[in-house]
């Protein structure tokens, strides 16, 4: 089973909430926000500006999208699919391991909800447990 972050964004939305999303794979499908949204007789011009979306493609973009999105004061912090930007071999593991952690300490003092989704099989969470930093989430988070 495949975790729908959309369905967390539209939640948010539901309740008054200003959700923020880190996507890391160009997943995200905004319009599929705003059809959902017109589908339950809201408006979907409004709803999507109070959607903040950074995509990013390397593990070092992390750290500075968090920053971004949390200047916007968001109520919750969405990183989508971080496992592919782990997944890049062109960048040695122990630069991918030093920009995680960094990305880690900004989450930590976040001080909103950061919710991590994505990779998700059969109810689990994925994202984060088929690479090497499951433990570094634990210890910085």
């Amino acid at each position: 089973m495949k975790y729908d972050y959309h369905d967390t964004i539209l939640d948010c939305l539901r309740k008054h909430m200003k959700p923020a999303l880190v996507d890391c794979s160009s997943r995200f499908d905004l319009y599929r926000v705003a059809r959902m949204v017109r589908w339950s007789g809201g408006n979907p011009r409004e709803v999507l500006r109070s959607i903040r979306v950074i995509r990013v493609f390397t593990i070092f973009q992390v750290k500075p999208a968090i920053e971004k999105v949390l200047r916007t004061r968001p109520d919750l912090i969405i990183i989508a699919d971080i496992e592919r930007v782990l997944e890049d071999e062109g960048v040695a593991e122990e630069e991918k391991a030093m920009a995680f952690e960094r990305a880690m300490r900004v989450v930590a003092r976040a001080g909103v909800p950061v919710l991590f989704a994505g990779g998700e099989q059969d109810g689990q969470n994925t994202a984060i447990s088929n690479t090497a930093y499951p433990e570094r989430i634990r210890r910085v988070v």
